[in-house]
Parts: C-alpha cells; structure tokens; sequence
C-alpha cells in the first residue's frame, strides 16, 4: 500500500517534499540522467517527475526498513543464543570493542539477505563472541565467509561437510578430497560452473584447501599396459582433476548452520 503523499502525486499533485529531500531527490534525478550521458541523459532527467522521485523514496524508505529489521533479527536471535538480555548484549558491544566489531559486521552481513539459516548462523556467531572473547577473531571470519554465502553454497557446504564425516568414520581419507564433477553430479541443479564459482568464494574464505594431484605418485602406480592403450587410443593420460577439503574454518561455519537445522 502507498501512502497518502503518494496518492495525491498519482492525482497530479505533488506533495510538498521537505527543502532537504526536495534537493536530495533533485540531485538523483540530475545524476541519473549524467551517468546515461548525451544525448538520453538530459531526456531521463527531465523525465524523472516528482511523483517517480517520491515512488522511490518511498521503494528505499521501506528496503531500508526491511535491511534494519533483518539486522536487528540476528541480535536479537544471538541474544537468546547467548540466553542474555537483548540489553546485555548491546552493553556488552559498549563495553568491549571486539565483540562490537563482530556484532556489527554480523548485523550488516544479516541486513542483506533473506535467508534465515544464515542470520540464524550469523547470530550464533556472535552468540560464541559475546560467551568468549578468545573466540571473537575466529567468528569475525566466520561471519566473514557467511556474509559471501547464500543457499548454493549453503547446500555445497553442507553436501561437503556430511560426505566428510562419513568418510571419515569409514576411516577412507582419500574419498573426502571433493572435484568439481563429483560435486555436480550430487547436488541437483548446480552445474560445474556453479560449483566453481562457490568453490572459490569458499577458498577466498580459507573454508577450503585445495589437493594437488601427485602426478609423480600417480606415474609410478599407472598400469604401463594401460598407460599406452590410453596413450595410443587418446594421444594422453587420464589424469584425475584437482579437488578439495574442508578447512577447520569450513567445519566451524558448517557448524553454526547445521545447529540452526537441528534446532527447528
């Protein structure tokens, strides 16, 4: 629903907008038409009414609320993390300037995303900073790599993670290094390409590390019958693609979004 003001601009009648929106609105509509240039440029200007400005102004007003209501979300869930007061908590970001920082940066990372794992993951991350301040750093960068993540990464993440802890009780270590084929071929919907781009906001991250392949390890095993039927048949060696594991940075955020699913 539009406001009122809004409604009389639509009649033909612009409201009257405060000095400092009047100019502020002015000068976006003087921007835009600059940032398209001649010969369009003065055209859009003197194409963006007052009744399109106030349209907006009305768009940002409530994109804006809904950013700050997200925000306020994850400290408040972080307040009943940490079973503390919301009070407590804002206090304690007065009080101790890390933990300030990583509130903060957890607020601004939950502003911009509509997915609820991750303000739920965010607030646990400063649920852990506000119970101990050794731990304050280490979820800077956990909120750091969720602040880069939505639910693609979310789902490779976990899909990793899981593979990781079943392999690892099997006792088969070798089987948790994860490519880009295999990660395609379990996850319905997020092709090789995708899963390269999610691999690499997770290695910017330190979420990841990568395995090289041990070419010289992988020469001495080769069967030499068919290293030269492949030779022969292909003009080359099949040799396996680069993979990766999960860091223990990985695990920690992993760890913070699989809570968030065991406890709804």
């Amino acid at each position: 629903m539009c406001p009122e003001p809004f409604d009389k601009t639509v009649a033909g009648n612009p409201p009257d907008l405060p000095v400092g929106w009047r100019s502020g609105l002015a000068a976006l509509a003087a921007a835009a038409g600059a940032g398209i240039g001649p010969p369009l440029g003065p055209v859009v200007a003197a194409s963006v009414t007052p009744g399109l400005l106030v349209a907006a102004q009305h768009m940002l007003a409530e994109w804006q609320g809904l950013r700050i209501g997200r925000a306020a979300s994850v400290l408040e869930a972080a307040a009943a993390d940490a079973d503390v007061e919301i009070s407590e908590l804002i206090e304690a970001t007065g009080e101790r300037e890390p933990f300030q920082m990583l509130a903060g940066e957890a607020m601004q990372a939950g502003a911009g995303t509509l997915l609820h794992a991750k303000v739920r993951a965010l607030a646990r991350a400063v649920a852990t900073g506000y119970q101990d301040d050794t731990t304050v750093d280490v979820q800077r960068l956990v909120v750091a790599a969720l602040a880069d993540m939505e639910i693609l990464h979310v789902r490779v993440l976990h899909h990793m993670a899981i593979h990781m802890k079943e392999v690892a009780r099997d006792g088969e270590e070798d089987l948790v290094m994860h490519d880009l084929g295999s990660i395609a071929s379990s996850l319905p919907g997020i092709s090789e390409d995708v899963a390269h781009a999610v691999i690499g906001t997770f290695d910017r991250h330190g979420l990841v590390f990568e395995r090289p392949v041990d070419y010289g390890h992988i020469f001495a095993q080769f069967n030499v019958k068919r290293a030269e039927e492949l030779v022969d048949t292909t003009g080359w060696l099949e040799i396996p693609p680069p993979g990766w594991f999960l860091s223990d940075l990985g695990l920690a955020v992993h760890e913070h979004l699989a809570a968030v699913a065991d406890s709804r």
